[in-house]
């Protein structure tokens, strides 16, 4: 979700404090364009890695271009997500999986990689963005609410397992 919006104001100000910042995009005409903003804003290069990060082959390959190009992973903010209005009654299967495969699997497993490489440099961060939905949210937001609360629940394991190895996990709640 580094490509437009909030993502990409978190990496462009973590860039002007100095971060090195690969933004993980789903398409490549607004990831050259985010990276270009962030490299005029900053002076601190920034590149883009295209996936769809529904795909565990994406986020794996999002770590390891990350890794090729820094050396090591300190960070992770995942962002990525999406928001359709629907309530329990109204929400399809596809829309339920798609929610599902990017709010929840993509953090799970761009968590997974990242948290690998941080254990190979001596700890790191990882920020997952939630929601007050997680408590229950909305009537109209049943899969999202679903999806955050599973969050939720991946950033206190990740927290509570790998806190003894120097990696911490928070999550900011926006919404």
């Amino acid at each position: 979700g580094g490509d437009s919006g909030l993502g990409k104001d978190m990496a462009a100000a973590a860039a002007k404090e100095g971060a090195r910042i690969v933004l993980g995009c789903l398409h490549e005409e607004a990831g050259l364009a985010a990276a270009a903003e962030i490299l005029e804003a900053s002076g601190q290069e920034a590149i883009y890695v295209v996936g769809d990060l529904t795909e565990v082959s994406a986020a794996e390959d999002l770590m390891t271009k990350s890794l090729d190009h820094l050396g090591k992973i300190d960070g992770l903010i995942y962002y990525a997500g999406i928001l359709p209005a629907a309530s329990l009654l109204d929400t399809e299967e596809d829309v339920y999986n798609n929610v599902a495969d990017l709010n929840v699997r993509g953090a799970f497993f761009c968590s997974k990689f990242a948290v690998k490489a941080m254990l190979e440099n001596g700890g790191g961060s990882i920020i997952h963005i939630g929601s007050p939905h997680a408590s229950g949210g909305q009537i109209d937001r049943a899969a999202y609410s679903v999806s955050k609360g599973a969050l939720r629940t991946l950033t206190i394991h990740i927290a509570r397992n790998y806190a003894e190895n120097q990696i911490r996990c928070n999550q900011i709640k926006i919404g």
